[in-house]
Parts: C-alpha cells; structure tokens; sequence
C-alpha cells in the first residue's frame, strides 16, 4: 500500500474516494496533497526539513497516517524519514503533535459512541485506557511482602532476646 501512495504522491495523483467525508466524521487521510518542497535534498544525499515539511508532517500524522505514508507525500523513503526524525527535533515535534491530536479525535469519536448507548466503544475504552480485562477478577488482595533475617546461631539469638526482655523490663520500671 505505502508503494501505491508513494506512487501516487509522485504523480500527484489524488483518489476520488478520498475527497468524500467518511460518515464517522474522522478526516479523509487520502484527501490530503502530496507536499512540494516539504524535504530538501543536499548534496551529501542528507534531507532536511522546510516550513512547509513540519506542517505538512503535522496535519498528516493528525490524519492517522503511518511513518511510511507521511514519507510517501513528503517524497523520501519511510527510513529516510526515521533517520530525519531522530536528528530534527522540530520534526519529531511536529509527528508528536499530529499523533497526539489524532488520539484526541478518536478517543472523542469512541466516547460519543459510548455515551450513545454503543456498547463496543465503552468496552474498547474501557480496556485501553483503563487496563480491563475479559475474565480476571480485579485483583483486590493487599500486596504485603515481609523481608526476615537471616537465622542466627542460637547462641546469638538467645543473647539478643535476653537483651530485648531486659530492655522491656527496664521500660515498665521506668514507667512505674
């Protein structure tokens, strides 16, 4: 798939389809047009980013878009976007926020879908986010862990124990 799109995006192709809002109300990520410029090649064979590059990058990974299609509209190879990505931070920024605000969106689309009376959704919810599981009862028992010496020889033992008794004798002596 991410050759077809890679292909595509050279040709500066657009699929029909991809210009139809879904019914769900999530973006059209097709819908989007390959980005000139977005990259710029230097002659080590190195890429960098431009202006153009960070938001395009941006509202691609808010579309849902993988590494390797966001690659495919900015013209380069989806390793040659990793290795950009590792070294320009304001790049890794801007995936990050294209990420971010499309769990936003999704998670917003499944809670409306919850709240509606759609069961599915609440349970995905549910389990994602709040670490359900099918089958296991919660697990409500107190984690106590007790850490003991090791045994000491009775000659030690006994001489320790005396020790304390005598300290315990000599509190209620005080006290009195």
């Amino acid at each position: 798939m991410a050759r077809r799109m890679k292909r595509a995006a050279k040709q500066g192709a657009t699929q029909e389809t991809a210009a139809q809002a879904p019914s769900s109300g999530l973006p059209a990520p097709l819908a989007v047009q390959p980005v000139a410029g977005a990259l710029v090649k230097a002659a080590d064979g190195s890429y960098t980013c431009t202006e153009a590059g960070y938001g395009a990058a941006e509202a691609l990974a808010g579309a849902g878009l993988s590494v390797a299609a966001i690659a495919a509209f900015l013209g380069c190879s989806a390793g040659t976007l990793r290795k950009l990505r590792d070294r320009d931070e304001r790049l890794e920024a801007a995936l990050a926020r294209g990420l971010a605000a499309n769990e936003v969106e999704l998670l917003g689309v499944l809670q409306t879908a919850a709240r509606k009376g759609m069961f599915v959704p609440a349970i995905f919810l549910l389990k994602a986010r709040h670490g359900y599981r099918e089958g296991d009862a919660p697990d409500t028992r107190p984690n106590v862990v007790i850490n003991l010496p090791d045994a000491l020889p009775m000659d030690q033992y006994m001489s320790r124990l005396r020790a304390s008794q005598q300290r315990v004798l000599d509190q209620k002596d005080d006290e009195t």
